[in-house]
């Protein structure tokens, strides 16, 4: 059962959301700087031998660390909070955040790569503070409705943050706007915003899942374990998590090289990234606004997965095949909707399938699913891309043609049984 606190709801719900804002606003803030490390040989802190022939290489191992080590430390975490308490694992995340953004910006006034790959280390274990998060919205939400609006609600923040997280970075890595402004300031501003989120977990939030045990275990639930378990649960959700791997998957490769291939095939200029990106979070925010509670009022969690994902394969197709700068425009207002609207709702159908005790666990794991997706597209993107310029493209198209039929399978499967 629910932990009872003497605190509402709403002012739980309140703190969740600003304390997940706040961490993913802090790490969008810095994305331009990733960037500009890459893109831009003056700024890199490698020496010039080093990045002219191996910088790329050395990005995507540093910067694929941190989905690593969220990947690791993911399921560990999780099974953690289900036995000390959710408010106890936030806190240390968030204090991992904190260090994860502070050593960048120490990493870049002193040239240190291995500062800043520690730094990347930790902050993708402190990312593990969404699903945790989620969990705590599950321990307050025993109408199954009202959670996946919860998640819904929860997946907007992040969508808010990833809108104006690299707008804002954008400002503060301008030596223009404000003399002193450099490539350190958005690490800076984002430790400031990581030490709010902590500030406001300690004095606001109550625990929210009882505490069902005094010591840690680190052997029992390795990550390895966790994959094997997890997928042993039971048939349905071994389909549901497989279908959220390979959605999650065709995103991680969308977004992870949409900029490079619409400025270098079709001439987008920086401006007409930076728009397009934007309204990326536009459609996603809509579709869970607007969409997504008109939608599962008439169908079920799962008829909304198929449905959603269906519209998400339309837009990877105009995007993949239809080579037109307005079937880029186009392809992505589905692509976006589509993927926005299945995602609370995998979340609920994970939820609901597993107890109240492996809450955290479970949806610490379906993180964990996102974070190997965006680790394998991080390598993969670029490496199809020597094939041809839009078989990345392609391959979202055929990584969610996967998951719809899978999808379709789970449905009637499902069907099934519940009429046996």
């Amino acid at each position: 059962m629910p932990m009872q606190t003497s605190k509402p709801k709403w002012l739980i719900l309140i703190t969740l959301y600003l304390a997940v804002f706040l961490n993913s606003f802090g790490y969008f803030i810095t994305i331009p700087v990733l960037v500009d490390l890459i893109a831009n040989p003056h700024a890199s802190i490698l020496s010039p031998e080093i990045r002219s022939t191996l910088g790329d290489y050395i990005f995507s191992i540093v910067l694929g660390a941190g989905s690593l080590s969220h990947i690791i430390c993911a399921p560990l975490f999780g099974r953690w909070s289900d036995q000390i308490g959710r408010k106890k694992v936030l806190m240390i995340c968030t204090i991992f955040m904190l260090a994860g953004f502070l050593l960048p910006a120490i990493s870049l006034l002193l040239s240190s790569l291995s500062l800043f790959l520690l730094g990347n280390i930790l902050n993708g274990i402190a990312s593990i503070n969404q699903p945790l998060a989620q969990a705590a919205i599950t321990d307050i939400s025993p109408n199954v409705k009202n959670k996946a609006m919860r998640f819904s609600v929860d997946t907007v923040v992040i969508c808010f943050a990833m809108v104006t997280g690299p707008i804002a970075g954008n400002v503060l890595s301008n030596p223009h706007w404000v003399a002193w402004f450099s490539n350190t300031t958005p690490f800076f501003a984002a430790a400031i915003l990581a030490g709010l989120a902590l500030i406001l977990i300690m004095t606001v939030l109550p625990e929210t899942k009882p505490q069902t045990s005094t010591h840690l275990s680190l052997n029992k639930h390795n990550t390895f374990q966790a994959f094997l378990d997890a997928f042993k649960l039971s048939p349905s959700l071994s389909r549901c998590l497989l279908v959220f791997l390979l959605a999650q998957t065709a995103w991680a490769q969308f977004y992870q090289y949409f900029f490079m291939y619409l400025k270098l095939n079709f001439n987008f200029s920086d401006n007409s990234l930076a728009i397009y990106n934007a309204l990326l979070g536009v459609y996603l925010i809509f579709g869970l606004l607007i969409i997504y509670p008109i939608l599962i009022s008439f169908v079920s969690f799962r008829r909304s997965v198929s449905l959603s994902l269906f519209l998400a394969t339309l837009g990877a197709l105009l995007i993949g095949f239809v080579h037109t700068r307005l079937s880029m425009w186009l392809g992505a207002i589905p692509l976006s909707i589509g993927i926005g609207l299945y995602f609370p709702s995998l979340l609920t159908l994970f939820s609901n399938q597993t107890d109240q005790n492996n809450q955290g666990w479970i949806l610490s794991f379906s993180m964990s699913l996102i974070g190997v997706g965006w680790l394998i597209t991080g390598f993969t993107a670029i490496a199809l891309s020597q094939i041809t310029a839009d078989l990345p493209m392609q391959t979202l198209s055929i990584c969610l043609i996967t998951a719809w039929l899978l999808m379709l399978y789970e449905n009637r499967a499902s069907s099934k049984q519940l009429k046996a």
